[in-house]
């Protein structure tokens, strides 16, 4: 289905209500995190490879705990390092 056309006059009146309002103002600008030291946000970007049968049983887990892969793994690395919360 083709789009109707406007006329001038519908033109004129979309262009002067789209001016005609507010526009939102702008955020404060955000210091950087610096990713290329692989800061974040909300901590330390790390890059973890794994098998296919430890991807599998991470994502499963993470389904079946309804938590995210991420939060199992710091579980897990804590566990294991003996990082205290």
């Amino acid at each position: 289905m083709r789009p109707r056309l406007r006329s001038a006059a519908e033109a004129d009146t979309v262009e002067a209500i789209r001016y005609a309002l507010p526009a939102m103002p702008k955020r404060p600008p955000r210091k950087p995190p610096e990713p290329e030291r692989g800061l974040t946000q909300t901590g330390v970007k790390k890059t973890i490879w794994f098998h296919e049968d430890e991807a599998e049983a991470l994502r499963l887990r993470a389904f079946k705990d309804r938590r995210s892969e991420s939060a199992i793994v710091r579980a897990a690395v804590r566990t294991h390092l003996g990082v205290e919360d």
